[in-house]
């Protein structure tokens, strides 16, 4: 049976640097939001909302396939990819706009 929370626990490393990385750019990070299963990351002028279920990676994809060769090769997307080639670039491009 699915546990979140022991879910949440195996992505914490991982997360926790993307969380250090917004904090080193002054937005702040919230794990709940008012008993819904957000977190949030805020500065004085925006917040923004993203569900648990996708920050901590619930369901969505695992694995792409790469070909080359006429062979196809499997990569599994790690906790690291998956942050740093999906939610960093959402939430950044979300600050960055006025």
């Amino acid at each position: 049976m699915f546990n979140k929370n022991e879910k949440i626990e195996k992505m914490k490393i991982a997360s926790n640097r993307v969380v250090s990385h917004f904090k080193s750019k002054n937005i702040k990070f919230s794990p709940i939001d008012d008993n819904l299963e957000n977190v949030i990351f805020y500065n004085d002028k925006k917040t923004y909302k993203i569900a648990h279920q996708l920050f901590y990676r619930f369901s969505g994809i695992s694995a792409i396939t790469k070909e080359a060769n006429n062979k196809i090769e499997i990569i599994n997307i790690t906790d690291e990819m998956f942050y740093n080639n999906i939610i960093i670039p959402i939430i950044e491009n979300y600050f960055s706009k006025n």
